[in-house]
């Protein structure tokens, strides 16, 4: 299963290697301006950077990288320092050497956190988490890979998301889910810019078309290879061609060999790819591409029937991961040899090599069942702790919170109470403004009133007093004189009379002391009276009509004496020296809802305005405040078409 990883590792190198062939011819000029440059300069940081690069992947090259971090620490310089620690940790890496690869790892990731520059630190959780799988710790990369993921996609990282999830698909595939490996590859790719490197495209296409052959899927595999091919080609005429690629083209070739094998079944063309493969390895080639190669010559073989080229290539390509110390992950090799000698007939042969891979699977299944048990029993204690510690912290949040918000509360309802007050304090004092406003006026009517009264009184008072004196004064008067002056003295004694009896009433009913006699009367019946009475007295003079439906009764709860004597005022005239002709119409009505009766008055003297008089005035006081006593309403309208009229409503039911 580590098969598909060391594949990715060499895959990597590319993104260090393509800078290399460019450049080996400087070496000794760089070493030399180092030389030149006083300890201290930065220049030297950017130089020995070059060297890094070009010497990566030697011994010579590591002992740069460590010189370059020395005296990047002695400057006091992250940058370099962090680029230095990549490279290092890559070096390792691609030579398994887990210790070594975290310690430059340990270095790295604080420094590129601080420094911001993510590439570099998503590029070595990667290195962590596939050292994780070289360790058969699949679980713990898995969880590592998606923690990565989620840090990436909440930061906006389009890199890192890419590195990631190429890091997820690692383990998926490492541990045979080929399908979810190869999503996780294909959204990688589907992120890529337009405008992204050569290098990275290799990187995501090189594993695609591993992560497609291992589920089957030959076309889409060739897609990609097609694809990494092109690249390839552009990245060289890009840089200086490496005998570095020819690994790379080798993997290419093998891949359309296995094309041509596994979907298209054409041994010729496959035979092709397989010679240009053959051109490109050699001894110095890595040894899991030369493996690979063997293990196509052999599937090759064994479909061309020659079972014993095909036996030998096999037997090649086990023994080269022997060399390399992965003899337990020869599997898939052993069980592609069983097949091969089945198919040649040799079965007791086969039967042997299928026993052995049972036992070593099982073995590997029960250590691999136990490591991961272990690895998911961990990840779940961390989680658990860390879940635990989140808690801990959201509920001092939540505490720090309500705190705030009860805070907040309090101000706010003070702000409010504030408002309120001050509100009430302005209407306070608007209210205070428009009593003394009332009271002003209120007191300029009264004192008008009380100048208009004490001259209406002082009239008829004064007649009173003038010919009282004059019969007095003269005991000879003949009669007929004195008659005259008795009916003057009788006239004015009751005009006296009334205007005292109004402001009398008016009195008692603004100090509430009026009393009042209630019981239910048909209100036709009151009107009748009302009209009797002003009938004897308008003595022809006013035509009173009243128009009321005479199928309808309607009872009403009142003072009769008042209410008749408010309908006796409305009907006639106020002074007995008005002898003009009119005629009164009352219109009586239900209202809608039944409960008041309704009145309405056209052409009453109390309306018309040219009648107005300070007698006039207080009964028409004295009548709204009598109506308003039983929640009732008295208005006076004044209309052009129908002439002067008064408007009463009375409730049915008198209130307390």
């Amino acid at each position: 299963m580590n098969r598909f990883i060391l594949i990715i590792t060499i895959i990597i190198g590319i993104q260090l290697s393509a800078y290399s062939a460019q450049t080996n011819n400087n070496i000794d000029s760089l070493e030399n301006l180092i030389k030149t440059l006083p300890v201290g300069d930065t220049l030297r940081l950017s130089l020995y950077n070059q060297l890094a690069i070009i010497k990566q992947g030697t011994p010579e090259g590591i002992q740069t990288v460590q010189q370059w971090m020395n005296e990047a620490e002695r400057m006091k310089n992250d940058y370099y320092k962090c680029r230095a620690a990549y490279f290092g940790a890559i070096y390792y890496y691609n030579r398994q050497q887990t210790d070594s690869t975290l310690y430059y790892a340990n270095i790295l990731e604080p420094i590129a956190e601080e420094l911001g520059l993510w590439d570099l630190y998503f590029e070595v959780q990667m290195v962590r988490n596939n050292l994780h799988i070289f360790d058969e710790n699949f679980e713990l990369s898995i969880n590592n890979a998606l923690r990565t993921q989620e840090k990436a996609m909440k930061m906006g990282n389009t890199n890192g998301i890419i590195t990631a999830k190429t890091s997820l698909a690692t383990a998926y595939s490492s541990t045979g889910r080929w399908e979810e490996g190869k999503k996780e590859l294909e959204e990688a790719y589907k992120l890529l810019p337009k405008e992204e490197n050569s290098t990275n495209r290799l990187h995501l296409l090189g594993v695609l078309v591993m992560a497609s052959y291992h589920t089957n899927d030959y076309n889409k595999m060739m897609e990609y290879n097609t694809l990494l091919k092109e690249m390839l080609d552009k990245h060289i005429a890009e840089t200086t061609f490496s005998e570095s690629y020819n690994n790379i083209y080798a993997f290419v070739e093998i891949y359309n060999a296995y094309y041509y094998l596994k979907e298209k079944n054409d041994l010729s063309k496959a035979l092709v790819h397989i010679k240009k493969a053959d051109e490109l390895i050699n001894e110095n080639s890595f040894y899991m591409y030369k493996g690979q190669f063997y293990e196509l010559k052999a599937t090759f073989y064994c479909k061309t029937k020659e079972y014993t080229k095909s036996l030998e290539s096999i037997d090649i390509a086990i023994n080269i991961l022997k060399e390399a110390g992965l003899e337990e992950n020869s599997t898939e090799l052993l069980s592609t040899k069983a097949k091969i000698l089945a198919e040649a007939g040799n079965y007791s042969d086969a039967i042997a090599v299928y026993q052995f891979l049972a036992q070593r699977k099982d073995s590997l299944s029960y250590s691999v069942s136990n490591k991961q048990m272990v690895q998911i029993q961990e990840i779940y204690n961390v989680n658990k702790l860390m879940m635990e510690q989140e808690i801990v912290i959201n509920q001092r949040q939540q505490i720090v919170l309500a705190s705030i918000a009860t805070i907040f509360a309090l101000l706010l309802a003070f702000i409010i109470r504030a408002f309120i007050v001050r509100r009430s304090l302005k209407a306070s004092k608007e209210h205070v403004k428009e009593a003394m406003k009332a009271s002003e006026e209120t007191n300029e009517i009264k004192n008008r009133f009380l100048s208009n009264m004490s001259y209406n009184i002082r009239t008829p008072l004064n007649n009173v007093v003038g010919f009282s004196q004059l019969i007095a004064a003269d005991p000879d008067m003949e009669d007929e004189q004195r008659k005259e002056y008795a009916a003057i003295i009788k006239k004015n004694s009751d005009e006296l009379m009334r205007l005292v009896n109004d402001v009398l009433d008016l009195s008692r009913l603004e100090s509430g002391m009026m009393k009042y006699t209630v019981s239910e009367y048909e209100i036709s019946n009151l009107c009748n009276d009302a009209l009797y009475m002003a009938n004897s007295k308008n003595k022809g003079l006013i035509q009173i009509n009243i128009e009321k439906d005479p199928q309808q009764e309607i009872n009403v709860q009142t003072d009769s004496t008042r209410f008749i004597g408010a309908l006796l005022s409305l009907f006639t005239y106020s002074n007995e020296e008005i002898k003009e002709e009119r005629t009164i119409t009352v219109k009586i009505k239900l209202s809608k809802d039944h409960k008041n009766v309704l009145l309405e008055v056209l052409n009453t003297p109390l309306a018309d305005p040219e009648l107005q008089t300070q007698e006039i005035i207080i009964r028409n006081e004295i009548n709204r405040m009598f109506f308003e006593r039983f929640r009732g309403v008295y208005k006076l309208i004044i209309n052009e078409t129908s002439g002067p009229s008064i408007v009463i409503s009375h409730p049915l039911q008198a209130s307390e």
